[in-house]
């Protein structure tokens, strides 16, 4: 009998095992196995919508890092300007000086704000920024002019995935989420098709005995994994 796929393997774990499966299948020429390709159709349409709800989980994690990034570039102009006031040139002090004020304003806390405070802030700071007088400042102020190019890009690459996330989120919301199709996943490979391998593999072993072996090798890599990780974390456990 061929060993089972773990059932507490990862999501993704269960999503690239999956994969690997399917491509053992379309490699093993069995496609007139009308009972294989049916089960085989199942798992590829499970395991795409596997694929599709991971990367939905994925986007709130990534919103995260976008806003880190503007973050950063909020305080990096607060530290610039700060510098600059000090600076021995007058022309150049005088200039930060009078882009400081403005960012004043506003301060460096904006990077603490929630998500849409923080854009709606930001959006008002560059468009200040943008006045006649003080983007002539800006230019006089070395770097100034480029950090804050950086932080518009960032801006806009933080709206377009928020815009992103929030699509995804309602979509999200009417679609079964990753842990309820893996258990789906892992029900047809164990159920179905492990069970058909394992009893066509004694009746055709020369048909069905490469495939047999590949997908049995498949899934004790994958268990192999889950079970390391697990005795790893007792020991660890244990040790405290």
């Amino acid at each position: 009998m061929l060993n089972k796929l773990i059932y507490y393997s990862r999501t993704t774990e269960i999503n690239a095992t999956t994969a690997r499966i399917i491509s053992a299948y379309q490699q093993a020429n069995l496609s007139e196995d009308a009972y294989l390709s049916g089960v085989f159709t199942a798992l590829e349409q499970q395991n795409t919508q596997l694929s599709d709800a991971i990367n939905r989980s994925n986007y709130e994690s990534v919103l995260a890092e976008k806003d880190d990034v503007r973050d950063k570039l909020v305080k990096g102009i607060h530290y610039l300007l700060m510098g600059f006031v000090l600076h021995p040139d007058t022309v150049i002090q005088e200039a930060a000086m009078k882009v400081k004020a403005v960012f004043d304003r506003y301060g460096v806390g904006i990077a603490s704000e929630t998500y849409a405070s923080e854009s709606s802030l930001i959006n008002a700071l560059l468009r200040d920024f943008q006045e006649g007088s003080i983007q002539t400042a800006l230019t006089q102020i070395p770097g100034c002019v480029a950090m804050c190019e950086s932080l518009q890009t960032a801006q806009t690459d933080f709206e377009q995935t928020r815009l992103e996330y929030e699509k995804q989120s309602s979509i999200e919301a009417q679609l079964k989420s990753a842990s309820d199709i893996k258990k789906e996943v892992v029900k047809i490979i164990n159920d179905q098709l492990l069970v058909y391998l394992t009893a066509m593999n004694q009746v055709q072993p020369q048909v069905y005995g490469d495939i047999y072996l590949t997908i049995d090798k498949i899934i004790e890599t994958n268990n192999n994994t889950v079970k390391n990780r697990r005795k790893a974390k007792k020991e660890v456990v244990s040790e405290e």
